[in-house]
């Protein structure tokens, strides 16, 4: 198990992936700088989503989602790195729905 500064260079590698991952799709991907955390999510987009980054041995979905805000209609999703077991995302049913929704119309 990672502890103190590790854990934090872990996650903030972590976060740093997903913004690269996600550059292919949305320029404006960033993440938020550890001076401004706190804020209940890591990564921000121009699109409709607000991302919680989590790098564990084990996470606890739910209560990870909830830190994430409610603002301007934003798509809360955790995307977690689970130790030894791969990458994960989470999110409301009602939201996956409405992706479907948008992707179904869009093709």
């Amino acid at each position: 198990m990672v502890k103190g500064k590790g854990a934090r260079v872990k996650g903030h590698n972590w976060e740093r992936k997903i913004v690269n991952d996600l550059k292919d799709i949305d320029d404006s991907a960033k993440r938020i700088l550890e001076y401004q955390e706190g804020k209940g999510y890591d990564i921000d987009t121009s699109l409709s989503y607000l991302i919680q980054c989590k790098s564990k041995e084990q996470i606890n979905w739910i209560s990870a989602l909830s830190e994430v805000p409610e603002i301007d209609k934003k798509i809360p999703i955790v995307v977690g790195k689970v130790t030894n077991r791969g990458e994960y995302a989470f999110l409301r049913w009602s939201d996956l729905l409405k992706l479907f929704k948008r992707i179904h119309i869009a093709v």
